[in-house]
């Protein structure tokens, strides 16, 4: 399908006037600030609506693609020949009782996940306060089980509010529905399934101020070992051999192969972290391509150890 030529969605033009825009840059919305764009683009102020807007695109033969906060996202130079779709809706309720399976938040799924731990704190709920300065949504953060500090989302979330596409029914799953693992959740195969909500768990109890303290300390280090610029946060996951349990970290291999400052094109392993690929200006997806292909060859050569990436490429027509 050539560029712009695109079904329009009459029938969703009507019912939401001016929900559907053409031919919009992806690229701001990502932190690798990659990406061409979309022919179609939509940014749903309710689980309705982006209800709507999914169904339409599959009725119409459309490709779709879900965004979070674009902060572990590759788009093509060319765009995207179909739909990018996203969400808006950010409401938090926040239950605190004096029992501790009362504590609880259910945030939907375009609200930033450093809003949901900032309402946390306010009701001196805590657990997620080592997450602090991450990106991204609690969608995105749920359908990837996201997670820093030796904690993940699969230590807090009690359920999610799934809308089953092909079943036209929204469902909830539980902890243990989502089958939550290092970087990965059964909704990762499972695109059909799209998250509306969450609900979060806590535990501990600590006071605002006390948390206030310990997101300043993790602020302060995050600055001290992450470069700044745009960047995907951690490109490779973190490895353990199955036979051993080693555990192997992805930034320590990339610097003890001697990879830190390499470039290709607008892309360069950082000379702060060597898990960051910084684009440097200009970068394309290519670039990031070129560079991921052969950090995982030398890893493999100098190591013996396969590495996998986290950054999700999404090509021109949906598919990698």
């Amino acid at each position: 399908m050539k560029y712009g030529t695109m079904p329009p969605m009459t029938t969703l033009d009507e019912i939401y006037p001016g929900l559907i825009q053409k031919n919009i840059p992806l690229a701001p919305f990502t932190s690798f600030q990659i990406g061409g764009p979309a022919d179609l683009y939509a940014e749903p102020r309710t689980p309705e609506q982006l209800e709507a807007l999914v169904t339409e695109a599959v009725k119409k033969n459309i490709p779709y693609y879900i965004l979070g906060g674009g902060s572990n996202t590759l788009f093509s130079d060319k765009g995207f020949r179909g739909i990018v779709i996203r969400p808006q809706f950010k409401a938090i309720t926040v239950t605190a009782t004096a029992t501790a399976n009362g504590n609880s938040i259910t945030a939907e799924a375009g609200a930033l996940l450093s809003q949901v731990i900032q309402a946390a704190a306010k009701h001196d709920l805590s657990g997620m306060e080592v997450w602090i300065g991450l990106p991204g949504t609690v969608g995105g953060a749920v359908r990837g089980n996201a997670g820093a500090g030796g904690k993940e989302i699969k230590d807090f979330l009690s359920a999610a509010t799934i809308f089953d596409l092909k079943q036209q029914k929204i469902v909830e799953y539980s902890n243990a529905d989502l089958e939550l693992g290092y970087r990965h959740s059964t909704l990762k195969d499972k695109p059909h399934l799209i998250v509306l909500s969450a609900t979060f768990h806590f535990e501990k109890k600590l006071p605002a101020e006390e948390q206030r303290i310990l997101m300043q300390h993790t602020l302060s280090q995050r600055h001290a070992t992450q470069p700044k610029g745009h960047s995907a946060g951690c490109a490779f996951k973190n490895e353990i051999d199955p036979i051993t349990n080693t555990a192997y970290s992805a930034g320590k291999l990339i610097d003890e192969c001697g990879l830190k400052g390499t470039r290709i094109g607008g892309i360069e392993v950082s000379n702060i972290h060597g898990n960051f690929l910084q684009n440097i200006g200009g970068a394309t997806q290519q670039d990031v391509l070129d560079m991921i292909a052969l950090i995982k060859k030398t890893i493999k050569e100098k190591k013996n150890i396969d590495l996998h990436e986290e950054v999700q490429v999404v090509s021109k027509d949906g598919t990698r």
